[in-house]
């Protein structure tokens, strides 16, 4: 419009006013005429001030700061049932330890499949029966976890370790019968020093550096004279046991070192409560019987009960004929009354020597086969051994 004005020649300084007002007025006129349209909103050219940056970004740093980062639990494999809820006893509320053999199948013998090597191989923590019980454990650590912290229970220091001959030895302890021997006192004393955090950790080394033969498995024959491996069925081995796995743990996660130790503390308690439990269940059970192997010396020599006649060594080997018939004559000599087989194991050549000698038969199982893995397993199978022999010799 201002070239249209030029043009007429009126851009004078005479004629300033009227131009601004024929421009103005004309503008008025098209925004009149225009359709509404939306006006974008302004965007700030400038950044936003470094100032205010600096100070969100304190801020955050100041929150997380405030916030503790916890580590993650460290990975705890295990070999068996019973060993598993005891570790599961004392990781309560933190995590939960994983089982290498499930229920069911024996521990004699067992084969890894891919999937478990695979679990093992990435266990910062292996919990373990013993070399005597597992051996083919021993060799799995050496070749897929030698990093992993290893703790074997047999080798704990106060296990009470018996002989397959009926004798008796001690782990780290030559010498003293504990069969009987656990008093009130001595008990009191240990969770007194517990509670108050005297735990000398050196003792209980997971055995790091431990070197394990296996050229032919030296001492691992279950021959008479060698180490009983089911040393899980004492239940005061269980309370030995709780308070060093509790200490290995927390070295490894002193975060929930707090956590293991009570719960450590807590299940020794209810040791003390199953154990009375089961010798008032055992009163009064008596009389000769046959176990399918040798394994109960340790929960009969702990509740002051005869041994019986097994058809299979303690490492839970088929019978033969020689033995079997061995077996009948001794039976007849003794007057046996009952015979146990095992839920692990075929029991047809159990059963038909039962049948053939008018047998009563119960079950025994050292390993919970029947029972849901977890906490709650291993008071379960200890009082359901005792139930067994009560049911079966009252």
């Amino acid at each position: 419009m201002i070239v249209i004005l030029k043009a007429e020649g009126l851009v004078g300084t005479g004629h300033c006013n009227v131009i601004t007002y024929h421009i103005l007025r004309r503008q008025s006129q098209m925004n009149a005429e225009a359709p509404m349209r939306k006006t974008p909103p302004i965007t700030p050219s400038r950044p936003v001030s470094r100032t205010r940056g600096l100070v969100t970004a304190s801020a955050a740093a100041l929150l997380l700061a405030g916030t503790p980062v916890l580590a993650e639990p460290p990975s705890v494999v295990t070999d068996i049932t019973p060993v598993h809820s005891l570790v599961s006893q004392v990781m309560a509320g933190v995590a939960e330890p994983i089982l290498l053999v499930p229920p069911g199948d024996s521990p004699h013998g067992f084969a890894l499949r891919p999937s478990q090597a695979r679990t093992l191989s990435e266990a910062d923590i292996v919990i373990w029966a013993g070399e005597a019980n597992t051996v083919w454990l021993a060799e799995a650590l050496a070749t897929l976890a030698p990093d992993a912290r290893s703790l074997p229970m047999i080798e704990v220091e106060g296990t009470v370790l018996r002989k397959l001959d009926g004798g008796h030895d001690h782990a780290e302890d030559e010498g003293g019968d504990h069969a009987e021997d656990h008093e009130d006192a001595d008990h009191e004393d240990h969770h007194e020093d517990h509670a108050s955090g005297d735990h000398d950790n050196g003792d209980h080394a997971a055995h790091d550096d431990h070197d394990h033969d296996h050229d032919g498995h030296d001492g691992h024959d279950h021959a008479p004279g060698s180490v009983d491996p089911h040393v899980w069925l004492d239940p005061e081995n269980a309370r030995v046991w709780l308070p060093v796995i509790a200490d290995t743990l927390a070295q490894a996660d002193p975060d929930n070192a707090g956590t293991y130790r009570t719960n450590a503390d807590q299940a020794a308690a209810e040791l003390d409560t199953l154990i009375a439990h089961v010798r008032e269940t055992l009163d009064g059970a008596q009389g000769g019987f046959v176990t399918f192997h040798d394994a109960y010396g340790y929960f009969l020599d702990r509740f002051g009960m005869a041994h019986g006649e097994s058809l299979s060594p303690s490492d839970a080997t088929d019978p033969g004929p020689a033995r079997l018939a061995a077996l009948r004559d001794e039976i007849a000599d003794e007057g046996i009354e009952c015979l146990f087989t095992e839920p692990q194991f075929n029991p047809r050549r159990a059963q038909t020597l039962a049948n053939d000698l008018d047998l009563r038969q119960g079950v025994l199982d050292p390993l919970g086969v029947d029972l849901t893995p977890g906490p709650t397993l291993y008071p379960q199978l200890i009082q359901g051994i005792a139930d067994s022999l009560a049911v079966c010799l009252k």
